[in-house]
């Protein structure tokens, strides 16, 4: 339902990756993460955790119209304000959607 409504009102800022994709996910971490969300990341320590941030930042670089090096180490989606996330899982990805409150 959540993702109906998205299409409805404009584009969908989503992020989204695949479960099976071969990635050295730790080494990114250390590379892209903000501290909180390193933190967030070290109590639940595995690749499904990762993506989930992974997407976010994805999503918010798209909906914030800057690139994805601009924000990725400076901004964390655990606690940006302004902009809202919702991640979903399949069996084969993890996506997530990313929209301004207020819109």
């Amino acid at each position: 339902m959540y993702f109906k409504s998205i299409k409805k009102y404009g584009k969908p800022y989503c992020g989204k990756e695949c479960l099976d994709k071969d990635i050295n996910w730790h080494r990114l971490a250390d590379r892209y993460f903000s501290p909180d969300e390193l933190d967030f990341l070290s109590l639940s320590p595995c690749k499904e955790t990762f993506l989930e941030i992974w997407t976010k930042k994805e999503a918010l670089s798209k909906i914030s119209g800057n690139g994805l090096k601009d924000i990725f180490k400076k901004v964390s989606v655990l606690s940006i304000d302004g902009y809202t996330f919702k991640t979903t899982k399949t069996e084969n990805f993890i996506l997530s959607i990313c929209e301004k409150v207020g819109a």
